[in-house]
């Protein structure tokens, strides 16, 4: 049971004809303690465990004194009374603050004392310290120091008694520092991705103790707009070879480059706050369909992933670019994945990031759940139609790639020539040689790009659920880099590992 026993001294005089006026006094907090200050929390079966708190409090003027209970919580319900009994309930383990507020009706008092809560698996392994870590800031980029501070970590048996501490930035079970008295590091991250950075504290008796806490690495300048280039009516021979008559009778814009992880990333979470979309397993969802692939975990190969803990998603470094081999060669001065484009995203999450982006500009969204492929007669962002995204590619004079006709190499695209250029995808703003006529980026390699459904005459008519990706990726052959190639996808709810796409509109 919690007691407070709170002392309220009262003093007697005669009065003159004409008493003084004396000011009034604060009240004061003459002892404060909490018994025990340690708890253990049963896992199981009703939680008996409670703190006792006794608190004196004097007040020189006689004044009633009022007293008010508070945890991070808010205020203990009936926290005025003299007896009250305090139960810690299980949700709160490691630290819990308590604070006392004594007030005379004009003038009030503070204090505070801390009791340490321990789970029922570290009270049975006799756990006597309690690591903790304070990071500053709480998030930042590859660019930023870090300061990680484990000066608040105490022995519960013998405060004063002596800390070594190592650390372990990846929370991967490897020590990347050797023991050390000092409880105060800085660090810099050289990985995009949500991080557990794990600290283990051992006493001068052999004991150990170990806490982790997570820490945002993000980009230091994502680009989160779209760029696009603007492409007048005309008409073009679509196809191989000889090809076919095909007129293009509106103006349109299109992305000048591929959508990029920053870009997707800030879509989604805008789409997450505004209740689009939901998480299903390792799918991100809307309208019930299968959206963007989010695979957690060191050996996912997704760039985009979701955080319970911080319920946003965030980028993450994908595994296929760690280490000195492969495609983590090429980049030496550390990988960041937010310009890079986005993949694992299927048909449906490609149309839905059209959508999202027309709705934060006001536009009417062409999805909306009935998943209508429309063409031309879209007014805010779509996919574009296999015959404008030839169209641009080819722009003006129906060269076979979009620099011209000369061969790929890889000045030209990210591509595989036999050996790859990288093995993996370079941000969506390189490969200026082998820009379009119109300045269009990686249009060949790269990424796959989705285009919208199409009719058996690229129309745009709606009569097919299949759709197709055209230019190629980094993993493609100098053949799929061609503009007129086209590859038929069956399903749109495929997640294709690197598809990505570029957004297009109508111009009125």
């Amino acid at each position: 049971m919690l007691v407070c026993l709170l002392g309220l001294p009262f003093w007697f005089g005669c009065a003159e004809e004409e008493p003084e006026l004396q000011a009034n006094t604060a009240p004061v907090i003459a002892q404060l303690v909490a018994d025990p200050l340690v708890v253990c929390l049963r896992a199981q079966g009703p939680y008996e465990d409670r703190v006792v708190l006794e608190c004196t409090a004097l007040d020189a003027d006689g004044d009633s004194l009022h007293y008010l209970w508070e945890s991070a919580d808010g205020a203990f319900p009936q926290g005025n009374q003299r007896n009250y009994t305090f139960w810690l309930p299980p949700a709160r383990v490691s630290r819990c603050v308590i604070r006392v507020t004594v007030d005379d009706g004009a003038l009030a008092v503070r204090d505070s004392v801390e009791i340490v809560v321990l789970t029922e698996e570290q009270c049975a392994a006799g756990q006597a310290i309690l690591p903790d870590i304070v990071i500053a800031p709480s998030s930042g980029t590859m660019e930023t120091l870090f300061s990680l501070d484990a000066s608040a970590s105490r022995h519960l048996q013998f405060p004063d008694s002596p800390l070594d501490f190592r650390w372990d930035w990846e929370g991967d079970g490897l020590w990347d520092t050797p023991w050390s008295a000092s409880p105060k590091v800085e660090h810099t991250f050289g990985r995009v991705d949500l991080t557990r950075v794990r600290l283990e504290v051992r006493d001068a008796w052999g004991q150990f103790a170990d806490t982790t806490r997570s820490l945002l690495v993000g980009s230091p300048l994502p680009t989160t707009g779209i760029e696009a280039v603007t492409l007048p009516p005309g008409e073009f021979m679509m196809g191989p070879g000889e090809g076919q008559l095909t007129v293009i009778d509106h103006s349109f814009v299109i992305g000048s480059t591929e959508v990029s992880n920053a870009q997707y990333l800030d879509a989604l979470n805008w789409a997450l706050e505004q209740g689009l979309v939901t998480v299903e397993g390792e799918f991100v969802t809307q309208h019930d369909r299968p959206l963007l692939w989010i695979k957690d975990g060191y050996d996912s190969p997704t760039e985009i992933r979701w955080s319970q803990e911080l319920n946003r998603f965030h980028l993450a470094c994908s595994r296929f670019v760690d280490g000195a081999h492969g495609p983590g060669v090429a980049f030496a001065h550390g990988y960041d994945p937010a310009d890079h484009p986005v993949v694992h995203a299927t048909w449906f999450g490609a149309v839905c990031f059209a959508d999202w982006l027309s709705m934060r500009e006001g536009l009417p969204a062409y999805g909306n759940g009935d998943w209508l492929r429309t063409g031309t007669s879209a007014a805010g962002y779509r996919l574009p139609l296999p015959m404008e995204w030839e169209y641009a590619a080819r722009y003006d004079d129906g060269r076979e790639y979009p620099w011209g006709d000369q061969p790929p190499d890889c000045q030209l695209a990210e591509y595989s020539p036999g050996e790859p250029c990288t093995g993996w995808t370079q941000p969506v703003w390189t490969h200026f040689d082998g820009a379009s006529s119109l300045g269009l980026l990686n249009l060949a390699g790269n990424a796959w790009e989705w285009v919208n459904a199409y009719s058996s005459d690229h129309s745009g008519a709606e009569v097919q659920v299949t759709s197709e990706i055209r230019g190629g990726d980094h993993a493609s052959n100098a053949a799929a880099l061609r503009a007129t190639r086209a590859t038929t996808v069956p399903l749109l709810g495929s997640e294709m590992r690197t598809a990505g796409f570029r957004v297009c509109r109508t111009l009125p």
